[in-house]
């Protein structure tokens, strides 16, 4: 999985990790308008209840996996594991990011 630097909307890096979040939508044939790429196999993360209101959501989808971060507020997935979480992700599955690589 690789994933970027995830920032506000002054371009601050925000923490996106150690939060819960929700399926709130999934689309196999999503496309970025903001980025013009497209995100096959998206499923889409929201606020989840008790979380803090109106942060923006995160989204699993398939791209390519470079070597360093580069991605906006997105989890990239290699094309099988892409498939395979969007067909067993449900919408209102709960689903928790979990920062792994603390320091």
């Amino acid at each position: 999985m690789s994933s970027g630097t995830s920032c506000d909307e002054q371009g601050e890096p925000r923490d996106i990790y150690d939060l819960e979040y929700v399926v709130v939508k999934k689309k196999i044939d999503a496309y970025s308008e903001m980025y013009h790429v497209p995100m096959p196999y998206s499923v889409m993360l929201g606020d989840a209840p008790g979380n803090m209101a109106g942060r923006k959501g995160l989204i699993i989808h398939y791209g390519q996996l470079p070597d360093y971060p580069d991605s906006h507020d997105c989890f990239r997935l290699g094309l099988a594991d892409a498939k395979w979480v969007f067909n067993w992700a449900k919408v209102g599955l709960p689903v928790y990011v979990i920062n792994a690589r603390r320091p």
